[in-house]
């Protein structure tokens, strides 16, 4: 186990208790101190950290910053001397905390190490910060030097300051990426109060109101509470160095000619062109900036006077940028470029693709010509391809730094393998997530893209690899047959590969932990080549003797989405049919999607092995007729299944008998909706636990057993539309619903002459296996929503037992005459619609004969109209 999963582990079970037993405390100090790079837990050691962490007194922010401090030290005289401090001294006078965080702050390795984390006091109490934001600020401080003799970058040695301060437990909260990397950290108050105590008052964070003479003060971020324009003092401005903003900036900026770091944070008030003007007239002059943070002002436009800003590391812009200076390549010591971005541009198929187009467009307008010459760039948002001079693809290979994320457009204007070898992508080992995106398949460039993208093949050590709009029939080499080439990969995209017609080999891969594929209209099959299986492993399972072949160990998530023409799905070939349930695969799978598949007639029986699939939902495959056995597995949480109107079964063995999921207590939503084939449920779906649930347009689906619906003591939000069937089980099964607040019904068809309602006592042949309670109403809806059909000419009296009704709407109840009498004790109401409902049209009216009973309501609409309320 690496340092960084140590970590992980052990911040996932501390700071969750204000104080912890002996046992706890001990438990958590040894996965702190003695964890993997740390000193060998010896019981000498191991009695010296007991007795420290006695006195620690269970708080656990003081039992990990012990660990963490020890977890350096490999010398028995290093832990006694710690244990004789006179820290500890102080800790049993004040009974505070702070002595130990400051012992561990005092045993940090180097004094600029000291400085680092004293900077952090300029955040607010509370405040993510952001891991990588944090060490470029602290690189423009000149606060990461190499020491002689050391070749690593600046950001290698910010990365080793990070790891050591949450070693120590001064940063918590860490949450991680996808790739199980650290994105981001919080400050406890406590360390907050030490790093404040440790800059000395050389870091403040202030009202703007509150500004005065701070004679030692280098590092300040500024609040504004209104629009003012204020001066900092003249004592100050020579020794600032960073200088955070929320407003305007100060009047006098024009003599920051030391400043190093500058952020400025949009006012609601400011417009561009203001905006534009104070960045013009105040910036200029501080040459000796290193890091610029625009990300939230509101600038369409990038000021010509940047690139004149020589020694700037750090550059980030707004989203909406809409150009950049076409000298920009003058930047010479940038090494970080940054746009902010649309979060709905990282979600897998949700953006139209109309503004995809428009926003390749823009990144293609937006793009700098001769970006190669930057040579010490780490940090690029993307790269687009063009056919002139300065913009083809060879720039990215004079970028031999790039790490982190790239997404490449445009590759249809490179033209064969050999010009997109250029790009030398096999050699940036340090990119973890590339994106290749082709623009719209043309009938001149389509027969190349194969050819380019076996140029592009990637550094092994590449975790996530998206391909979008690929025009090729067959993958690269190093995507299907190549079994080293993404040794490393945990997330692969394939969006809008019309053209090919086999999915690449992907089950063999150690890491993979996310597949999402969608839009690849020229897919009839997935057969054995998606699981890696080859011929050695065809011949192991004709014998049953043989050891089955184990295939995506570690994938947790799968998504098939928009493939038009996909008709079968096969675990594996004809040769292993036999022995496909000898097959281990799946087993850490959580979430299964497959939508828009329209052909699809079966879903192979893949996931016996899956014991953790926590969420299940097929959406539009037209011809499947059953789920596959083993899917419904005791650890789901949700399952949805949308639009699939030849489905009959929800799995593959009797309905009448209990599936795996029998006895579960895991599922909380049960969506099933457009099935008119579906006859009944399996035994055993219907949990205590649930909390949503939905059934809608099932006409066929038989009604569950009355004790399975009383079970459902935990609904919260209940739907049961266009199933007739459903109208006797909602009103004589449903209990004990005691808990919903979101409920809709009806359309349950002509056999009722009345809407299904539960009576206000218990069944007349209540459950043996469990007595009923007496019927307590729904007292606790909130959202009431009623769907009838023309036989119904009046709603149930019962509706005076909803007190915390707020929202009441109906529909569709043509043969409705009146309201009922009891919608005027219902004080609660806050919201009446009416729709569809013609003989009540002018009865609801102001003045109408059933007004009286709804003019208490604030606001009431009939179809479109309003008639009270805003």
């Amino acid at each position: 186990m690496d340092v960084v999963s140590a970590m992980r582990t052990s911040l996932s079970c501390t700071h969750q208790l204000t104080q912890l037993s002996d046992d706890d405390c001990l438990t958590i100090f040894r996965t702190k101190a003695f964890g993997d790079g740390g000193p060998r837990e010896t019981q000498r050691l191991l009695d010296i950290g007991r007795r420290m962490v006695e006195k620690c007194k269970g708080v656990p922010l003081a039992v990990n910053a012990l660990g963490g401090l020890l977890y350096s030290k490999h010398e028995e005289q290093e832990w006694e001397s710690i244990e004789k401090s006179e820290m500890w001294s102080l800790l049993e006078i004040n009974d505070e905390i702070l002595p130990i965080l400051r012992l561990s702050f005092d045993h940090l390795p180097s004094p600029s190490l000291k400085s680092s984390f004293a900077y952090c006091s300029i955040f607010p109490k509370d405040q993510v910060i952001i891991k990588d934001d944090l060490i470029q600020l602290w690189m423009g401080l000149g606060y990461l030097q190499p020491s002689s003799g050391r070749k690593e970058e600046m950001e290698e040695l910010g990365n080793e300051y990070f790891v050591t301060l949450l070693r120590n437990s001064l940063f918590e909260e860490v949450e991680f990426d996808e790739y199980n990397n650290i994105t981001s950290c919080k400050i406890h108050d406590l360390v907050h109060d030490l790093a404040l105590h440790a800059s000395k008052g050389t870091c403040l964070t202030l009202d703007a109101s509150e500004v005065k003479n701070y004679p030692d003060v280098q590092h300040l971020s500024l609040i504004f509470t209104k629009e003012t324009r204020l001066d900092i003092s003249k004592e100050n401005v020579g020794i600032l160095r960073t200088l955070f903003l929320e407003g305007h900036l100060p009047q006098n900026t024009n003599d920051f000619k030391c400043i190093r770091a500058l952020r400025c944070l949009e006012e609601s008030s400011m417009k561009e062109e203001s905006c534009a003007e104070e960045l013009s007239c105040s910036i200029p002059k501080s040459i000796h900036l290193r890091y610029l943070d625009l990300t939230k002002t509101p600038i369409v436009k990038v000021p010509k006077f940047i690139t004149k800003l020589y020694h700037l590391e750090t550059l980030k812009l707004p989203y909406n940028i809409s150009e950049l200076p076409p000298d920009f390549c003058n930047l010479a010591s940038l090494r970080h470029f940054y746009l902010g971005e649309i979060n709905v541009l990282e979600r897998f198929m949700e953006l139209p693709r109309d503004f995809y187009i428009l926003e390749t467009g823009r990144k293609r307008r937006l793009m700098t010509m001769n970006i190669g010459q930057l040579k010490y760039l780490l940090t690029l948002p993307f790269f687009v391809v063009g056919k002139g001079s300065g913009h083809r693809i060879e720039e990215l290979g004079s970028l031999s730094k790039l790490r982190g994320r790239l997404h490449v457009y445009d590759l249809q204007h490179v033209k064969d393998k050999e010009e997109a070898e250029k790009a030398q992508i096999l050699g940036k080992s340090d990119i973890k997530e590339i994106q290749f995106h082709w623009d719209e398949i043309l009938e001149e460039s389509k027969n190349n893209h194969g050819d380019v993208l076996e140029g592009l093949k990637p550094h092994w050590n590449v975790k996530g690899l998206s391909l979008r709009n690929f025009g090729g029939r067959r993958w690269a080499s190093w995507m299907s047959r190549d079994y080293y080439s993404l040794l490393m990969l945990v997330k692969i995209e394939l969006m809008n590969c019309w053209l090919c017609e086999q999915v690449p080999t992907l089950g063999h891969l150690p890491h993979l932990a996310i597949v999402k594929m969608g839009g690849l209209n020229n897919l009839k099959h997935i057969g054995h080549e998606f699981y890696g299986q080859d011929e050695c492993i065809i011949d192991n399972c004709d014998r049953r003797e043989a050891t089955a072949p184990r295939i995506f160990l570690t994938l947790s998530e799968l998504r098939l989405v928009d493939m038009p023409q996909l008709e079968e799905w096969s675990y594996v070939s004809p040769l292993l049919a036999s022995a496909a349930s000898m097959i281990n695969s799946f087993p850490c799978l959580q979430i299964l999607e497959i939508e828009e598949c329209p052909k699809l007639i079966a879903i192979p029986a893949t996931f016996n092995g899956s014991t953790s699939l926590q969420r299940l939902s097929i959406n539009g495959c037209t011809e499947l007729t059953c789920l596959p056995e083993g899917v419904l597995q005791p650890t789901l949480v949700k399952i949805s299944i949308d639009n699939c109107p030849n489905l009959k079964k929800l799995n593959s063995i009797d309905e009448t008998e209990a599936v795996a999921v029998n006895g579960s207590t895991s599922l909380q939503q049960l969506l099933i909706r457009g099935c008119p084939e579906l006859m009944c449920l399996p035994k055993g779906l219907l949990q205590p636990t649930l909390e949503d649930m939905v059934i809608s347009w099932c006409p066929k689906l038989e009604t569950p057993n009355p004790d399975a619906l009383r079970s459902l003591t935990s609904l919260k939000q209940l739907e049961i539309r266009d199933c007739p069937n459903w109208g006797r089980g909602w009103e004589e099964g449903l209990f004990c619903t005691t808990n919903v607040r979101i409920l809709s019904l009806g359309d349950f068809g002509e056999e009722y002459i009345k809407l299904p309602w539960p009576s206000t006592s218990a069944p007349s042949q209540p459950s043996t296996s469990a007595p009923s309670p007496p019927w307590r109403h729904l007292t606790s809806v909130k959202n009431l929503r009623l769907y009838g059909w023309p036989e119904v000419k009046s709603l149930p009296d019962q509706l005076e037992h909803l007190p915390a009704l707020i929202d009441f709407i109906i529909r569709g109840f043509s043969g409705l005459e009146s309201l009922p009498e009891c919608l005027r004790n219902l004080s609660s109401l806050k919201y009446l619609g009416i729709f569809d409902c013609p003989l009540l049209e002018k009865r609801c009216e102001k003045g109408g004969e059933d007004w009286h009973k709804i003019a208490h309501i604030p606001r009431i609409y009939i179809d479109n109209r309003k008639i009270q309320g805003s």
